[in-house]
């Protein structure tokens, strides 16, 4: 409880009690879910667990911090959450195994949510936030709704949807769904309508389907998560859109089928191959024919093409039957090209956010020479210049799977965080780090030269007035690059 308490009591914690409640959480409702803050000081902490006699490598053992140097314990601890809202994760019998983390600042470059490290107790595939207080509800509901983030179980929590769960990230597994089946025998899922979410969603219906759990999916309108959504149109109004949600691919057609053309061999192949992917994982084969049926006559295919697709995909997925690591199997034997950490995360906002993708566009002449040289700079081009649509999975996956497939690989890896909730405002700030960086090595190479004691006079003055130039460009780099 010494996060809990913190959040509830600490003078300094005053702008996480402000984030709660602008979020519309009251005091009732942190102290019933425990909800707690990391402070920004992280001796605070140690202080804690040292006065509770608890050891560094028990800290470590707990997920809750590391070493700083493996090989000098004198070098002592850091401490993973700091300045974060904190969540108890519990397991399905309501013990305490570790917590998930919630970033409070925008401008904070860590994901949106982090989690205690993987432990004996703890591992984020075997948990599902909220199950210790939903099961009895999954019951008397006769099913269960899914949603991204623990803020948006919660609330749907305080609303009366007490059968609401949320995985730990975006990460869905086969071990989830075998721990729902136990509780109920049907699936709402809840998803935000982005290329995240829509992609998590897929991920999920995959491991729900092959656990023989049959699965409807409820679209939110663009922008809106379940808390906006309620907070906007209130919960009986959510509560309807969930008890119409329809069946997961007539919800997923309807929501994608308007960004695709269908008169495009392209288009149409790549939804094929998408489709089919998904079908092939249904384990009920009577189920699994009805869908083929009737995804053939909406989509006017002939059903035995369809049944060659879902049966192709049968096969590679016998072939590469680790599903869960790569997100295409072809890939496996593929190293991912290298990719710069700072360009990875532009490739991200690039292909999630038209605001952002718009920005970088902007920014690619002076982006030049920083990303001409630097690991997955082509790749990044390659985005601008193509630009798919990041609200259609067909144009994604098409541009996609114009790559090699080591920037395939690449690309795919930056989809592992949860997009940030002002992506505009992220690549703004990616941009000047990177610009900041680039011209900071520059400058240093320059001094280094000047530093050369054999350097002639001539040679000095234009060196030193370039110095001169990169210092005032850096010192107005944020008037320059960020609107």
């Amino acid at each position: 409880r010494f996060y809990h308490k913190l959040l509830m009591k600490s003078p300094d914690a005053q702008h996480a009690r402000d984030y709660l409640k602008s979020r519309g959480f009251s005091r009732e409702t942190a102290e019933k879910w425990l909800i707690g803050w990391a402070p920004k000081n992280s001796n605070l902490f140690l202080q804690f667990v040292r006065e509770k006699e608890f050891k560094g490598r028990e800290i470590v053992q707990a997920g809750l911090g590391g070493m700083r140097d493996e090989n000098n314990p004198r070098a002592g601890l850091w401490i993973k959450f700091y300045d974060q809202l904190t969540f108890p994760i519990s397991n399905d019998y309501g013990d305490v195994v570790g917590f998930s983390a919630r970033v409070l600042r925008d401008d904070d470059k860590r994901g949106k949510y982090i989690n205690t490290s993987d432990t004996p107790l703890f591992d984020k595939s075997k948990l599902l936030f909220g199950l210790d207080k939903a099961r009895k509800a999954m019951g008397r509901q006769k099913f269960a709704l899914i949603c991204e983030g623990q803020i948006d179980a919660i609330v749907l929590h305080e609303e009366g949807i007490e059968n609401t769960v949320a995985p730990l990230g975006t990460a869905f597994t086969e071990q989830h769904a075998r721990m729902l089946k136990r509780y109920t025998d049907r699936i709402v899922l809840c998803y935000d309508g982005d290329f995240a979410g829509l992609a998590a969603a897929d991920k999920a219906f995959a491991q729900l389907t092959a656990a023989g759990l049959p699965v409807k999916l409820m679209h939110l309108p663009d922008g809106e998560d379940p808390d906006t959504f309620i907070k906007s149109h209130g919960a009986d109004a959510f509560r309807e859109l969930m008890e119409n949600a329809k069946d997961f691919f007539d919800a997923k057609l309807d929501k994608e089928l308007p960004s695709i053309n269908l008169a495009s061999a392209s288009d149409r192949a790549t939804l094929l191959q998408g489709l089919a992917e998904l079908v092939a994982e249904m384990s009920d084969d009577l189920v699994r024919d009805a869908t083929i049926q009737n995804l053939s006559t909406r989509l006017r295919l002939g059903a035995d093409d369809f049944r060659q697709a879902v049966a192709t995909a049968k096969t590679e997925k016998r072939k590469f039957p680790d599903r869960n690591k790569k997100e295409n199997p072809l890939l496996e034997k593929t190293a991912p090209a290298p990719i710069d950490h700072s360009v990875a995360y532009l490739c991200h906002l690039a292909m999630v956010s038209k605001e952002a993708c718009d920005y970088l566009c902007e920014q690619l002449e002076a982006l030049h020479d920083t990303i001409e040289d630097t690991p997955g700079g082509q790749i990044l081009r390659s985005i601008l210049a193509r630009r798919p649509d990041p609200k259609s999975a067909a144009a994604r996956q098409a541009f996609i799977s114009t790559l090699s497939q080591p920037e395939q690989l690449a690309l795919l890896q930056t989809f592992t965080e949860e997009p940030p909730e002002k992506p505009l405002l992220a690549a703004e700030e990616t941009v000047t780090l990177l610009l900041s960086s680039y011209f900071q090595k520059k400058e240093s190479a320059l001094r280094a030269q000047l530093a050369d004691p054999n350097l002639p006079v001539d040679q000095m003055i234009p060196l030193m007035k370039e110095v001169k130039e990169l210092q005032s460009f850096l010192s107005n780099l944020d008037s320059r690059f960020i609107r």
